[in-house]
């Protein structure tokens, strides 16, 4: 009973506390509401905004290689507590190239407010060495690329940096520093992959659309890519990066790692003239760029129109794409469906070396500007438009231009077939490589090695002349024998004539060192050998100039490459990048007086801020550039069945010593005035004045047959001036020699005896520039430039183009018989064979 009493009493507990909570939880509920968290004061309020400020970091900052792909990456938050400036740019793979130039990128932010006036100001650098092949950690040639900055209050700046690849390979993770001017650094790294360590090419796409034309990326089982059958499976051989108008670089030489260069559009973001300049100078060094008309014809007016050599007319329509294979639509439609039109703009070409049109309307479907080795290619139509999504030819079209020609500065180049019949190539590389060989003392390595050792050993200086040297000495004996003891005598103190020997003869030694080898009579001296290219009638020229410089005295040395003036007067900017002349047998020792070089980038310049040269030493630089030519070399050429016809205009300005144009392993000396057989191997070398023409038709009589003989010849060109210009002379021609055979379409060879690239130096801390003394060859290249119009001389020497168009009512060719209607489809590969130069 009492158990039962006590049970009765626990659940009559719970029950009444069960009911006088739900009875209280009301007026809780109640009082929560009547009683609301009391609101922060203004002061508290600050004190918040203070702590967050506090948090954000007063200065944000990122860097990445401008060529990278965007597409495909997952978009990140911005985080106000973190330092990048840039989250969507961490850890970005940027592309570079053995020996070419790369494009970087430094964000920085300045997060303070205008009324702190907090500015920031130092130098951002990055050290990028060339490494040891192997991978040894010791460091022989250092370079560091240095830049100032200057960052505001509220404001974001952007720092762009040209930075060389190493010939021999590098760390992928490079570093940038920055340093203010209070002390304070930062890091930041960014990856740089090694394009020809994996053997792929690039392809640059200009656009609006972050990952256009990334289906052009992967490598695919298809005519047009010269691949083993074993090979068809392997990882994709191209990369494609995109980059927005902002963010395509202003130099020409970082441009160069790309295969490819394509403007899609063009961009909303007009290109800047500084960026179409770049362009121009990239396809003249042997570049190819694609331009790809939109649907606005006021986008292709002025810079478009002036480098693909076209004029706008306004929009007109396609009734279908006829000049490519396979043409387009490839099915005809039936009579319910709708007439397939095409928007394109219609443009007149006549300034183009290559024009496709459409057989039925007349309308260019295509057209080509030669610029030297490269060129600027022109579609009237987006290969990215709807209309053409199910067209082969998307893709065909660009990978068509991809230039896969050896170029003469590529660490490829040291390779040569070793049979007549080349293996499957893919970029210049045959997979098995059993056929190949590298070239004994012609490769870029032995080159520069025998430059090297020219520039250290024979360079000529100015030295006292030999009289002058006869007279100091005469005067010295004069001094300390017979006036000393007549003077001595005189004042009767002839024992102290022994004590003013050894006073004359020290005052004598610092007189002979002051004057003759610490004194002006030292001359700081630049030797030069120079390599310049350019297309027919082009009055700007690519060059790379392997340059020496001798100084008397050791110090740290400042260079300049100065603007050139054209012939109105106005100043031009030679773009010069310098690097080290590395010689491969020094960089393979080890406790060898490496040079240490800082390269200032000033955004107009790049300038050697700083190198140590040892007294009475030289240093060597390897420098990419552009030069002048005047109005260029007029060059046109004709193959007929009795003879070729040539025609050849100096327009230079300069003299060109023994000019050769050389084909297939066969050439001929071009003689002004002169239409007769040329003379001997050997004989005295001709000079082609400027202003001279050379009119003349040579008969296959007269032309020579062998690469050796003719390089040979050209080396032996060279008026006498020492044993040093004769052996450099030799050194380029056997290198030429070597890589002669991209020049499939025919090349002219010159030289012009003076020095291509103006330089002044100067003292480190010094800003007084002087001209040191100059002296320099330059060995001129004109190559072909291959065209389909009418012209006698439209066509090269010995093989015709292989393509040929309708020109009934083409109004930029003459009606000159030489060319039939085309009947028919032109097959792709044959038309692209012709515009690269490549022969039958």
């Amino acid at each position: 009973m009492r158990r039962t009493l006590r049970k009765i009493n626990l659940n009559f507990n719970f029950f009444y506390g069960l009911l006088l909570l739900l009875a209280l939880s009301p007026a809780f509920c109640f009082a929560a509401e009547k009683a609301p968290e009391k609101p922060l004061t203004q002061e508290e309020k600050l004190k918040a905004e203070e702590e967050r400020k506090k948090k954000i970091p007063a200065l944000k900052y990122d860097a990445w290689c401008v060529f990278s792909e965007l597409s495909g990456r997952a978009a990140r938050e911005e985080d106000p507590e973190s330092s990048h400036s840039r989250v969507n740019s961490i850890d970005l793979e940027g592309y570079g190239r053995r020996g070419k130039w790369a494009h970087v990128v430094l964000d920085l932010k300045n997060t303070t407010e205008l009324k702190k006036k907090l500015v920031f100001e130092g130098y951002a650098s990055i050290v990028f060495n060339q490494v040891q092949p192997g991978g040894s950690a010791e460091i022989p040639y250092s370079t560091t690329y240095r830049q100032p900055f200057n960052v505001g209050p509220e404001n974001e700046n952007q720092y762009h940096f040209s930075i060389l690849c190493p010939d021999y390979g590098w760390d992928s993770n490079v570093g940038i520093r920055i340093e203010t001017s209070v002390g304070s650094s930062y890091s930041r790294a960014f990856t740089l992959r090694d394009l020809d360590q994996a053997r792929e090419e690039l392809i640059v796409v200009v656009s609006d659309t972050p990952g256009a034309f990334k289906y052009l990326g992967p490598l695919r089982n298809r005519k047009d890519v010269d691949v083993t059958i074993e090979d068809l499976n392997k990882p994709a051989g191209r990369q494609v990066a995109t980059v927005v108008p902002s963010e395509l670089p202003e130099r020409w030489q970082d441009l160069a790692l790309a295969s490819l260069i394509m403007i899609d559009g063009p961009p909303a973001e007009a290109l800047k003239l500084a960026q179409w300049d770049a362009l121009k100078t990239y396809a003249r060094s042997g570049g190819r760029v694609l331009i790809m008309a939109g649907r606005d014809p006021a986008r292709l007016k002025g810079s478009v129109e002036d480098i693909a050599g076209i004029t706008v007319r306004g929009m007109t329509e396609l009734p279908g794409i006829d000049q490519f294979e396979p043409a387009y639509p490839i099915k005809k439609r039936g009579p319910d469906e709708p007439e397939w039109k095409l928007p394109v703009v219609e443009v007149a070409a006549p300034g183009a070396n290559v024009v496709k049109r459409n057989v039925k309307t007349q309308i260019v479907e295509y057209c080509a500007r030669s610029y030297g080795a490269g060129l600027v290619a022109f579609t009237p139509f987006s290969l990215s438009d709807r209309f053409l999504q199910d067209w082969p030819g998307r893709t065909i079209i660009p990978l068509g231009l991809l230039n896969k020609d050896k170029n003469l500065f590529s660490i490829e180049t040291d390779l040569e077939i070793e049979d007549a019949s080349p293996a499957p190539q893919y970029n210049g590389w045959s997979w098995g490589q059993s056929n190949i060989k590298p070239i004994e003392n012609r490769t870029l390595a032995t080159f520069r090695s025998k430059l090297d050792n020219s520039f250290e050993h024979d360079t000529p200086v100015v030295m006292q002349v030999p009289t002058t040297v006869l007279r100091f000495l005469l005067l010295y004996l004069l001094c300390v024998v017979p006036l000393n003891f007549a003077l001595f005598t005189i004042f009767k103190r002839r024992e102290a004539a022994w004590l003013a020997t050894p006073l004359l003869a020290l005052g004598f030694t610092i007189g002979a060192y002051y004057t003759g080898y610490s004194g002006n009579v030292g001359v700081t001296t630049v030797n030069e050998v120079t390599i310049l290219e350019a297309g027919p009638g082009q009055g700007e020229a690519v060059g790379r100039t392997f340059m020496g410089v001798y100084a008397p005295r050791r110090d740290y040395y400042h260079l300049t490459f100065p603007p050139q003036k054209n012939v109105h007067g106005a100043l031009f900017d030679v773009k010069a990048a310098p690097g080290h002349l590395v010689s491969q047998e020094k960089f393979e020792q080890r406790g060898i007086d490496f040079p240490k070089l800082d390269v200032l980038d000033l955004g107009a310049r790049l300038d050697i801020e700083q190198v140590l040269i040892q007294q009475r030493s030289t240093r060597h630089f390897e420098i990419q550039h552009r030069a002048l030519l005047g109005d260029g070399v007029e060059l046109k050429a004709a193959a007929g069945v009795a003879a070729t016809e040539f025609s050849v205009t100096n327009n230079t300005g300069a003299a060109l010593i023994n000019p050769i144009f050389f084909k297939h392993d066969q050439y001929v000396s071009l003689r002004p005035g002169i239409p007769e057989a040329p003379g001997a191997p050997g004989e005295k070398a001709t000079r082609f004045d400027a202003g001279e023409v050379f009119d003349s038709s040579v008969t296959p009589a007269q032309w020579r047959s062998g690469r050796a003989q003719a390089f040979d010849e050209l080396s032996r060109a060279l008026p006498v001036r020492g044993k040093h210009v004769a052996d450099r002379a030799k050194a380029l021609t056997d290198f030429m020699e070597a890589h002669s055979r991209q020049y499939a379409a025919g090349v002219l060879l010159a030289w012009i005896d003076s020095a291509a690239l103006p330089v002044a130096v100067a003292p480190s801390g010094s800003r007084e520039f002087t001209t040191p003394m100059l002296e320099g060859i330059t060995l001129l290249v004109v190559p072909v430039a291959v065209s389909n119009k009418g012209s006698k001389f439209g066509k090269a020497a010995f093989v015709p183009p292989r393509v040929e168009f309708a020109n009934a009512f083409n109004p930029e060719v003459a009606q000159s018989g030489e060319w039939k209607a085309l009947k028919g489809k032109v097959p792709f590969d044959a038309f692209f064979m012709n515009i690269r130069g490549e022969s039958n």
